[in-house]
């Protein structure tokens, strides 16, 4: 059986989640058993909606604020009590999946010594939740015994500088469908009409709203300019008053949380990612790419081993906001730039296929 846990400080929905459930759907669907255990109401309604097998538990929030550390004690019980009971329904040759830093702490050394494989999915890069967490020696101590996997190279560095081996660490890229390429998939532009797309949780470290703020100039200069946003968060009520109050609402169009982007993606002439935090990956970016869609996306994080500036998309440095514009104006104008941004991006995505990251998995449990 292959067993997935998540036990996180809130629920949400995005890169992490819809990972987990891809992984999930293709053990299921070559023969192997799966169950999701969590506390994660997103993610529990993921697998309901996909008749995946799986089972709530309320375990207390994960110990990664200073508020759900001061309930650690009583979290740690309540976990260790939850997934003892969990264990003696689980196979000896079961493989575990742990996502979040309760079963990771509670769970690990139970599982090792039962005798079931541990791995770790590390889907975002230490933080400050994690270096200054009283937790960390445990974890440092623990993680000795699992392998690790992350979902970038640059993570891989992060985790090595907070003090795991190296060794332990395995990078294997999330996976996303590689349809054909199509010319006619570069849309519009040069006078016609132009559509930014955004695709993400509208979030502050996200930079959604601040990105809007430097773009409002733009659509007031440019009639031909329209934003697609999809996604949800606490920044969405503020992204609706501040196109209100720039009098552009109607170019503005926001649509909400899409499991499928195929429809998404037709629709947009570029894909802005502005991210304000260093991206441990940077899916929306990837699948973009992989529908002929050139990017532009803030330099940050693991964004610059999915885009090589200038070839495969375009970047934005964080000291320089300006360059938001003039980058969406140099795709809008240059319509063989951006044919050949589109194809090159398209071409680099390739490596990043559905495929090989389930092969990568598959190997794992042997």
């Amino acid at each position: 059986m292959i067993c997935f846990f998540k036990f996180p400080l809130e629920d949400s929905l995005g890169g992490a989640e819809l990972h987990t459930l891809k992984l999930a759907r293709h053990f299921a669907d070559h023969g192997r058993g799966v169950k999701l255990f969590t506390s994660d109401q997103k993610l529990f309604r993921l697998f309901e909606k996909n008749n995946l097998p799986r089972q709530r538990i309320m375990a207390g929030p994960e110990p990664v604020s200073r508020a759900a550390l001061w309930h650690w004690p009583i979290t740690y019980l309540r976990a260790r009590f939850a997934f003892k009971k969990i264990l003696k329904s689980i196979p000896l040759e079961s493989v575990c999946f742990f996502q979040s830093l309760t079963e990771k702490i509670v769970l690990t050394p139970l599982a090792v010594r039962g005798g079931i494989k541990v791995l770790w999915l590390e889907h975002k890069v230490p933080g400050r939740w994690m270096r200054n967490n009283p937790l960390l020696q445990s974890y440092k101590r623990l993680g000795k015994q699992i392998r690790i996997i992350t979902v970038s190279n640059f993570a891989k560095k992060e985790f090595i500088n907070l003090g795991m081996a190296e060794k332990n660490i395995q990078v294997i890229y999330p996976g996303i469908r590689t349809p054909p390429y199509f010319p006619s998939l570069v849309k519009e532009g040069a006078g016609g009409l132009f559509t930014i797309g955004v695709l993400s949780r509208l979030d502050p470290e996200k930079g959604v709203l601040n990105f809007l703020r430097h773009g409002l100039p733009y659509l007031q200069k440019h009639q031909n300019w329209e934003i697609l946003m999809a996604g949800s968060g606490k920044e969405r009520l503020e992204i609706i008053e501040l196109a209100k109050s720039a009098g552009l609402e109607d170019r503005v169009e926001m649509i909400g949380f899409l499991e499928d982007k195929t429809d998404f993606f037709s629709r947009i002439s570029v894909l802005a990612y502005p991210s304000r935090v260093a991206e441990s990956f940077g899916v929306a970016a990837l699948e973009a790419q992989a529908h002929g869609v050139p990017v532009v996306a803030a330099r940050l994080g693991a964004l610059e081993e999915i885009i090589k500036h200038g070839e495969t998309g375009l970047l934005v440095d964080q000291d320089k906001p300006e360059q938001w514009g003039e980058y969406l104006e140099k795709l809008d104008s240059d319509r063989q730039f951006a044919a050949a941004v589109s194809k090159n991006g398209w071409s680099a995505s390739q490596k990043f296929s559905e495929g090989r990251m389930f092969q990568a998995f598959d190997r794992l449990l042997i």
